[in-house]
């Protein structure tokens, strides 16, 4: 029996930038436009499709990456000319 459809996350989908998978393979993480915020860090499960807000941070949030455990969150934080 096929799982139940998650929420629709095609158009979120073109809008996610520096996308990375998790090594479970569970896991989409990247940036995306905020409308409050610049660029903030979502996760989204790619089986159900639900997001999760990583990260909301004044300024750009970009480039995430895993370390080798999964455990830690690695990105670059931009706030105007400073990285």
């Amino acid at each position: 029996k096929p799982a139940p459809a998650g929420p629709s996350v095609g158009p979120l989908l073109s809008t996610i930038a520096d996308a990375i998978v998790d090594s479970t393979g569970r896991w989409l993480i990247g940036s995306t436009a905020s409308q409050d915020s610049g660029r903030n860090l979502i996760a989204i499960e790619i089986q159900s499709g639900c997001t999760t807000t990583l990260t909301e941070l004044p300024g750009d949030e970009s480039s995430p990456a895993l370390s080798a455990d999964g455990v830690w969150l690695f990105f670059t934080l931009k706030q105007g000319d400073l990285y």
